[in-house]
């Protein structure tokens, strides 16, 4: 088995087992962090970094679930720093960004701030045809996702193929 099926199969274990939790077993940010930290993984940036940043936009609690989930993890071998952020100038310089449903009027003036740069913008709320990368849903108490493939190619953003099968259509 080649390292690519390895990894789609790893990262597709590891999804379907978490749509069988709970939200009552596992705490919705808790989740979104697991998510979050996979869709980083799985999607590809066209530069180098030395460090993997995660902007959390105005959410403290989001900022310490993912700051405590990620702590020992890293993305493309680099380790990660997440950022909780204040105004959408502060984003500069990050791969990805998180708003949470509070924060989703924020996404235009994200989308247009960064226009030309390579940041994974994630969002709740199905914002997808508003131009977020990928965005939560809750469908029958379990967190799934949406991904926006032309929102990724516009970013110069590459997801796997085994993320982009297990998103919602």
């Amino acid at each position: 088995m080649n390292r690519r099926c390895k990894y789609v199969l790893a990262f597709t274990i590891l999804l379907l087992a978490q749509h069988h939790v709970r939200a009552q077993e596992s705490s919705y940010n808790e989740l979104q962090a697991i998510y979050i930290y996979n869709f980083a993984k799985y999607t590809s940036w066209p530069q180098q970094f030395d460090t993997f940043t995660i902007a959390i936009f105005d959410d403290a609690e989001m900022h310490k679930v993912i700051s405590q989930k990620l702590a020992d993890k890293t993305i493309k071998g680099k380790p990660i720093d997440v950022k909780l952020i204040y105004s959408v100038t502060e984003a500069d310089g990050h791969q990805l960004i998180y708003l949470n449903n509070k924060h989703s009027r924020t996404l235009t003036e994200v989308l247009n701030n960064y226009r030309q740069q390579n940041i994974l913008i994630v969002t709740e709320n199905d914002l997808i045809k508003k131009g977020a990368m990928i965005s939560f849903l809750v469908i029958g108490n379990k967190l799934r996702f949406k991904i926006n493939p032309a929102a990724l190619k516009d970013k110069e953003l590459t997801a796997s193929e085994g993320l982009l099968s297990l998103a919602l259509n």
